[in-house]
């Protein structure tokens, strides 16, 4: 028996590495390429390993040479940040309000809610462009911005919602009774005990927000153009410039693997207790 579960575990380590080693090899051959020259990236025979790193391929797209990419990286930066914030802010009040208040109605207009991010993105995208096209929001942060908001809110209440139900009553009713406001309820006792669903919540925001494509190539052109739709500019009729490509790509993944690591102590207790429930 005890071999038996001894040559389980190793064929389980055995099993983790594999496909550990499948997920993270595009990543890695991604990298390896932004560092490549033209001569290692077409040639027939792949190159594993470099000799000479390129840095050209970093500097010319972030220097203005080749494109606005460094003006791209704002883009994205302000877009999903704005969107995190607004997000946040609406999402918390409505999630609070289907956890705690009871409403006519209130089971079937959270299930309305979530419905609204069931739909394909890209049926919305013409009578955005529309409505975008009379308002004068093309083009701009704000349309952007508006955009992810509608389709991320119901991701954003659904998570919050699980983590205030989680949070019992009791704190609350016993701090109103001592004479404290609904306020100092909000600030001192829900934000501090959902700290970790707020963090889940911005992660997802973020990543939904920083890797969108759709919604950002049809309603931008230049001045709010993200880093992720500015990536088809590398994709020409003639040719594929694989090494700009590659190093604009690999620097999309940074932003995400920074606020990953800032909220890691948050989203392993966060997504076990809000997604569980």
């Amino acid at each position: 028996m005890k071999l038996f579960l001894r040559i389980r575990n190793i064929l389980g380590v055995v099993v983790a590495i594999l496909f550990l080693l499948f997920t993270l090899f595009p990543v890695y051959w991604l990298i390896l390429t932004s560092f490549k020259t033209t001569l290692d990236i077409v040639s027939p025979t792949p190159v594993f390993l470099i000799d000479y790193v390129e840095l050209k391929n970093y500097i010319d797209p972030f220097s203005g040479m080749v494109g606005p990419y460094l003006e791209s990286l704002r883009n994205s930066l302000i877009i999903a940040v704005g969107s995190i914030i607004i997000n946040l802010s609406l999402g918390f009040l409505a999630a609070y309000g289907f956890s705690r208040f009871k409403l006519k109605g209130d089971v079937h207009l959270f299930f309305w809610t979530l419905t609204n991010r069931m739909a394909p993105p890209a049926i919305f995208v013409i009578p955005y462009y529309m409505i975008y096209s009379y308002l004068h929001l093309l083009d701009t942060h704000v349309g952007l911005i508006i955009v992810y908001t509608v389709f991320n809110l119901p991701l954003t209440i659904w998570l919050l919602k699980g983590f205030f139900d989680s949070i019992p009553k009791d704190l609350e009713e016993a701090a109103l009774v001592d004479g404290h406001s609904q306020w100092y309820v909000l600030t001192k006792i829900i934000i501090p005990l959902s700290k970790a669903g707020i963090a889940v919540a911005a992660l997802f925001i973020f990543i939904f927000s920083w890797n969108e494509y759709c919604f950002a190539m049809m309603l931008t052109s230049l001045n709010a153009r993200t880093l992720p739709s500015s990536l088809s500019g590398f994709v020409t009729s003639v040719w594929m410039q694989w090494g700009y490509l590659a190093a604009v790509a690999t620097v999309s993944i940074i932003p995400g693997l920074i606020l990953t690591f800032l909220l890691s102590r948050y989203i392993l207790s966060g997504m076990t207790l809000g997604l569980a429930r």
